[in-house]
């Protein structure tokens, strides 16, 4: 695992992207139980475990009122509240006792003493906020999904094919924001580049390439199946003709 460059003997901070990569174990199952050549020496480090949000919330400095605020918030008749702002203005009124973390992907409100019990719905706090799908071949980001319209953003790495009936199984506008694609679409290729796009029904597309020397960004518009067929191809046609 590679350390960061911050090491003066009395702080060191680990790559956040080695970190990310560990599995997660606890250190007496991932390395404890598995040594015998380990020892034990006392010390005075400052140690303070930061599993539950209280304790974390002790590391920033308090306000008359026992509240610790990392970030921009307004408060009115608020005490011993830990609030991490990372997305949005947050106000608080009238509470105590609680841990409020905003980020641009959600928020999360808790009582201090029982943040804990987080775990409890950890997985599907996960599945919401990471909708990132990694493959070989680049990754695709779900940007918006409801009942009428679903907007995926696909990234594919330079030269890599991306075979199309493995991972999008539905009649889409593609547009591309960024590099240069080529699509085979019924034994035809189809080059679009920045800021091109093209509806292809379901079954067209065969394979998409990179064929630039960047990741390729495309933007997928998926509706569902009457709005794709006649507004969607509609204004498309009409954008070619007053084009052409």
């Amino acid at each position: 695992m590679h350390l960061s460059n911050r090491t003066d003997n009395r702080k060191v901070e680990l790559n956040s992207l080695a970190f990310s990569l560990v599995p997660e174990e606890s250190i007496d199952y991932a390395v404890m139980e598995k040594s015998a050549r380990i020892a034990v020496i006392p010390c005075d480090i400052g140690w303070k475990d930061i599993g539950t949000w209280d304790s974390f919330s002790k590391l920033a400095p308090e306000d008359s009122d026992g509240n610790r605020i990392k970030g921009n918030a307004t408060l009115h008749d608020v005490s011993n509240c830990y609030i991490e702002n990372n997305g949005q203005l947050v106000g608080v009124v009238g509470v105590k006792n609680l841990a409020i973390i905003s980020t641009k992907n959600g928020l999360l409100v808790t009582n201090k003493q029982n943040s804990e019990a987080v775990r409890n719905i950890y997985s599907q706090l996960y599945d919401h906020v990471n909708n990132d799908q990694n493959f070989p071949w680049g990754k695709v980001l779900i940007l918006q999904k409801d009942q009428l319209i679903k907007l995926n953003q696909v990234e594919i790495n330079p030269g890599a094919t991306v075979e199309i009936a493995k991972h999008f199984q539905y009649a889409a506008n593609w547009m591309v924001t960024r590099g240069i694609a080529k699509f085979l679409v019924n034994n035809q290729q189809i080059i679009l580049s920045k800021n091109e796009s093209k509806y292809i029904p379901q079954g067209d597309v065969e394979s998409i390439i990179n064929i630039g020397n960047e990741p390729l960004v495309i933007i997928t518009v998926q509706l569902d199946d009457y709005l794709a067929k006649n507004d969607i191809v509609t204004s498309i046609e009409i954008d070619k003709a007053s084009n052409g």
